[in-house]
């Protein structure tokens, strides 16, 4: 699986969560930060997250103690199971 594919995968679950908060994004570049400042995630977001990246992929950074702060950062860590530095 490449990056990218893995960025788009994870980009179809991030507007499932917003859409049903009613909000969007019209970014989705790797530098978008996931929380404050960029898609706006809350703690209950990320829970969200957490659980349709372990239904998606078999595994998610959180589960992990790795808080990524952008989509790029997310997605570099599910595509090679590596921790964010």
């Amino acid at each position: 699986m490449s990056q990218e594919n893995a960025q788009e995968r994870i980009i179809v679950l991030l507007r499932r969560i917003l859409e049903d908060k009613d909000k969007h994004s019209d970014r989705w570049d790797a530098g978008v930060a996931l929380h404050e400042g960029g898609l706006g995630l809350d703690s209950l977001d990320t829970a969200t997250l957490s659980v349709l990246l372990e239904r998606e992929f078999g595994r998610d950074p959180y589960t992990a103690g790795v808080f990524p702060g952008t989509l790029g950062e997310l997605s570099a860590y599910m595509e090679e199971k590596r921790p964010i530095a």
